[in-house]
C-alpha cells in the first residue's frame, strides 16, 4: 500500500526506496500523556458497555434479520473493545479496569431500543473520531480507523432496522 501520509523522497537521492515502507514499532510507552491513556481506558469502558447493550437487545428480539443484524453489531463492539484493550495494553503494559457503573439497559419497546442505540453509536463515534487525532503511531490509528469504519456502518445497519421497526 502507497503511504501518502509520508513526505516524498523524490528529490533526496541518499535515502533508500523501501524507507517510506518500513514497519513503525510501538515503543512500550508512547504515551507521554497519562490523560490520553486514561482516554483510551474509558472508550474500552465505554465498548464494554454497548456490547452488553447489544447483546440484551439481541437477546429479545424475535426476528430473524434483525437477530443476524444486532449480533453483527454485539461482533464489532467485541472486537473493537479487544482492539482498544490492545493499544491500552501495548502502551502501558497493564490490562484495563473495568468500573461499569453505567449501565445501558433495553426497554423492551423495540422501536426505542434501536433509537437508543443509534444514539449511543452515534455519540460513541465522535468519542473514537476524537480519539483518533491524538496518536501519532500509525498502527494505533489503522486500528482506530477500522473501529470507526465498523461503528458508521453499523450506524447505518442500526438506522435501516429502527426504520423498519418504527
Amino acid at each position: 500500500m502507497y503511504p501518502y501520509n509520508i513526505t516524498s523522497n523524490y528529490n533526496n537521492k541518499n535515502v533508500n526506496i523501501n524507507s517510506a515502507e518500513r514497519e513503525t514499532k510501538l515503543e512500550a510507552m508512547s504515551f507521554t500523556d497519562k490523560r490520553l491513556l486514561k482516554l483510551v481506558g474509558l472508550m474500552a469502558e465505554e465498548t464494554m458497555t454497548l456490547s452488553n447493550f447489544y447483546k440484551d437487545l439481541y437477546k429479545n428480539i424475535s426476528d430473524n434479520n434483525d437477530r443476524e443484524t444486532i449480533k453483527d453489531i454485539y461482533l464489532d463492539m467485541v472486537k473493537s473493545r479487544k482492539y482498544l484493550e490492545d493499544i491500552y495494553f501495548r502502551s502501558s503494559g497493564e490490562k484495563v479496569s473495568y468500573n461499569n457503573d453505567v449501565n445501558k439497559k433495553i426497554t423492551g419497546n423495540k422501536s426505542s431500543d434501536f433509537e437508543k442505540g443509534l444514539i449511543y453509536l452515534s455519540e460513541y463515534s465522535r468519542g473514537i473520531r476524537s480519539l483518533y487525532g491524538l496518536f501519532k503511531d500509525s498502527e494505533i490509528k489503522d486500528y482506530i480507523i477500522e473501529i470507526l469504519s465498523d461503528v458508521l456502518g453499523n450506524m447505518c445497519l442500526i438506522n435501516f432496522i429502527y426504520i423498519k421497526n418504527k
